[in-house]
């Protein structure tokens, strides 16, 4: 369980760290996109800068990721994921890709990073088997424990 544990503190600092880099990229892009003016720069904008904002709210809430449920995570994790996929397809079709590259490859790193700490946060917030006598508290559900990446039933 100890090797789980700091696996899955390492994914949570790469998702967190990817993330980062995903918002620097968002604002490079936008920067881009602002001098481009070409004809398919709204649809794309639009894309990159929500990706922008989730991409930073998802780095500064992994950074005090003990504060939440690991269910919680998951569900931003999850978002972010998605709004990084499709921001990737609108910086791809956009007419000045060039300038889009960078966001795209940040895009897709970091749905990667976000699939793999997907996996590891729904393992640790699974319930354990109803042992019939009931939790008492409900959900049985683990979650992270303050920074220390322990787990503790809730």
């Amino acid at each position: 369980m100890a090797f789980e544990q700091s696996h899955l503190v390492e994914a949570v600092k790469r998702t967190e760290h990817a993330c980062q880099r995903l918002n620097d990229a968002c604002v490079a892009a936008t920067d881009a996109l602002l001098a481009a003016r070409a004809p398919r720069v709204h649809e794309a904008s639009r894309f990159v800068m929500d990706c922008w904002h989730v991409a930073n709210a998802t780095s500064r809430i992994l950074g005090r990721y003990g504060d939440y449920e690991a269910r919680t995570l998951a569900m931003l994790v999850s978002a972010c994921r998605q709004v990084a996929l499709q921001c990737a397809w609108a910086c791809e079709m956009s007419d000045d890709v060039g300038s889009l590259d960078e966001c795209a490859r940040a895009c897709e790193h970091a749905a990667g990073v976000c699939a793999e700490l997907l996996g590891l946060l729904w393992d640790t917030s699974r319930s354990p088997p109803d042992n019939g006598h009931g939790s008492g508290s409900g959900s049985g559900e683990r979650e992270l424990h303050g920074g220390t990446g322990k787990t503790a039933a809730a």
